[in-house]
C-alpha cells in the first residue's frame, strides 16, 4: 500500500511540473495552429464577421500563385546557402583552432560563439547598419581601397538582395557547428594522427 501511494506522490509531483509548461504550450502553440488552420477553411478578411466557408479553395488559390513559389523557392536557396556556408567556415575554423596551437585560440572560440547567444533582433540591427549606404562599416571599408567614396545601397538590388541575407545567417549559426566539430576533433586519439603522417 505504502508502494502504491508513494507512486501516485511521484507521478503529482511530476505533473505539477509538466502542467504548467504544456498548458503554455498548448495555448500559444497548439490553439493558434488549430484557429490557423480553422480560418484556413473561410474567406475571410480578419476584421469583419462575415466569414464564408469555402473548403480547400484558399490552398487551391495559393497552389497558383506565383509570389508562393518564389518564396518557396528563396527559402530553399537561403536554407540551402546557409547549411553549406556555415559547415564549410565551421569547419575551417574548428580545425584551424585545434590543429594550429596558438595563444589565442579560446578568445577565437569565444568571439566566433558570442553570435549564438545574441538575439535575432540585435543580428538584424548590426547588419543593417553594416549594409547601411550612408554610414555603414561596409561601404565605409571598401572606400578604404578607392579613391573615391563608395556608395552601394546593398539591399537595393531587386534580384540579389537575397545574396546579401546569406552572410548574416551563416555568421550566426558558424559558433554553435565550430563548437561541435571541435568537441568531435579533440575527441581524436592522437595515435590516429601519427598513424597518418
Amino acid at each position: 500500500m505504502k508502494l502504491g501511494t508513494a507512486m501516485w506522490q511521484r507521478k503529482i509531483f511530476i505533473l505539477t511540473f509538466i502542467l504548467p509548461t504544456l498548458l503554455f504550450f498548448c495555448l500559444f502553440t497548439i490553439y493558434p495552429v488549430l484557429q490557423g488552420m480553422y480560418y484556413s477553411l473561410y474567406d475571410w478578411s480578419g476584421s469583419s464577421e462575415n466569414k464564408t466557408f469555402i473548403g480547400l479553395d484558399n490552398f487551391k488559390e495559393m497552389l497558383h500563385d506565383p509570389v508562393i513559389w518564389n518564396s518557396l523557392g528563396n527559402d530553399y536557396f537561403l536554407v540551402a546557402g546557409k547549411i553549406i556556408g556555415i559547415m564549410i567556415l565551421a569547419t575551417f575554423f574548428a580545425v584551424a583552432l585545434t590543429r594550429f596551437k596558438f595563444k589565442l585560440a579560446n578568445f577565437f572560440r569565444s568571439i566566433f560563439f558570442i553570435p549564438n547567444i545574441i538575439s535575432v533582433v540585435v543580428i538584424g540591427v548590426l547588419w543593417n547598419f553594416i549594409y547601411n549606404p550612408q554610414i555603414g562599416f561596409l561601404n565605409s571599408f571598401l572606400s578604404l581601397f578607392t579613391k573615391d567614396k563608395v556608395d552601394i545601397t546593398w539591399l537595393g538590388f531587386t534580384n540579389h538582395t537575397i545574396w546579401m541575407l546569406l552572410p548574416p545567417a551563416i555568421w550566426a549559426g558558424i559558433g554553435f557547428y565550430m563548437i561541435l566539430l571541435i568537441a568531435a576533433i579533440q575527441s581524436i586519439p592522437e595515435s590516429y594522427y601519427e598513424a597518418s603522417a
